[in-house]
């Protein structure tokens, strides 16, 4: 890849069947035994949300606070009804 040259399945297969091995003592992807060995390792996402988010109540509650604050701000009193406990 470094010197241009494109890259083929024979070259993947070379490359992953000496994976580690030293280039002088590589040998052909056909004469390395190949074990199918699935990755079982249990794996859990830390940083996705668990389920989608609702974005409507987000939003009707920042307009909400901008509102408060804006009537707050121009001293007009009047005060959106408090929220629900």
């Amino acid at each position: 890849m470094r010197a241009g040259e494109s890259v083929d399945i024979d070259a993947l297969a070379l490359a992953a069947c000496n994976w580690s091995v030293p280039k002088g003592e590589w040998r052909e992807a056909g004469a390395t035994t190949l074990v199918e060995d699935p990755f079982l390792a249990p794996i859990a996402l830390r940083h996705t949300p668990p389920r989608a988010v609702e974005s409507l109540p987000l939003v009707l509650s920042a307009v909400e606070r901008m509102t408060r604050r804006l009537a707050d701000a121009r001293g007009s009193g009047a005060r959106p009804p408090a929220r629900p406990a």
